[in-house]
């Protein structure tokens, strides 16, 4: 099966329910509807009551709740903390994931450890694994051959105490590293496109801006208070960042004010 079709497409961003993320959620929508893109947005809240006792393992289990109901040809996995600039549409085929590259600078340390986590824990180590983050793209039917053992990785790869100890490892790469474990364990190709900036960057030609980093302005979204107007930034900031303050504040000034 192709898909091509952007009216078969749900573009998920699974949370943990909490009322900042829900503000980001928020504003993540109203960026998708301003710039016309197409696709049913879902917001899947994990309200399984499991045991989650480890940071992003809301995704897998809110993902598993979305696939309880779901209809869609593709399933476009996003975070929270991203706005649109522009549309996206691609076609893509079953066997056939699409990440955005790793190009984060907090990869540096743990990448060169692939061979040996390969080894440990997958089932198909003679396998290459592709390092991609979100946006993760792939067909419904995909995402529903890998969750089981997805979700099982997670929990396995999480409480390993040798690879918590390697350098650069932090709970919050553990749900991105059995993912790609998982899809070469299945056969899942991945297909490595440039789909969303940074802040830090200087040129703004991709359809998304992802604004997990700390800006150069000194906004960064963990000490934000939601729906607060911010100043124009001084002096010279990256254009990718004066885009972003510039939505989340506009935003902000058109909404009314609510306790996070």
């Amino acid at each position: 099966m192709t898909t091509d079709r952007m009216d078969e497409t749900d573009i998920v961003l699974a949370t943990d329910g909490s009322a900042y993320q829900n503000w980001q959620c928020a504003v993540f929508r109203d960026t998708m509807r301003g710039v016309g893109q197409r696709g049913r947005y879902v917001e899947v809240v994990d309200g399984s009551g499991e045991d989650i006792t480890y940071p992003t393992h809301h995704r897998i289990k809110a993902m598993k709740r979305y696939l309880e109901t779901a209809t869609a040809q593709s399933v476009w996995m996003m975070d929270p903390d991203m706005v649109f600039t522009g549309r996206l549409e691609l076609a893509h085929d079953n066997g056939v994931a699409v990440g955005e590259p790793i190009r984060d600078h907090l990869w540096a340390e743990i990448i060169p450890h692939a061979p040996e986590i390969r080894r440990r824990f997958s089932r198909r180590p003679e396998r290459d694994i592709a390092f991609t983050q979100v946006p993760w793209i792939l067909t419904r039917e995909d995402l529903a051959r890998v969750i089981e053992r997805w979700d099982a990785l997670i929990y396995e790869v999480f409480h390993d105490a040798r690879t918590r100890a390697l350098p650069g490892w932090n709970p919050w790469v553990t749900t991105s590293w059995c993912y790609w474990l998982v899809l070469a364990e299945y056969g899942i190709a991945q297909r490595v496109l440039p789909l969303a900036h940074f802040p830090y960057e200087e040129e703004l030609r991709l359809p998304l801006i992802h604004y997990c980093h700390k800006m150069r302005s000194g906004f960064y979204k963990r000490s934000y208070q939601p729906w607060t107007p911010i100043a124009a930034p001084r002096g010279d900031v990256p254009i990718c960042e004066r885009v972003t303050l510039e939505i989340i504040d506009a935003y902000a000034r058109a909404q009314s004010p609510v306790s996070v």
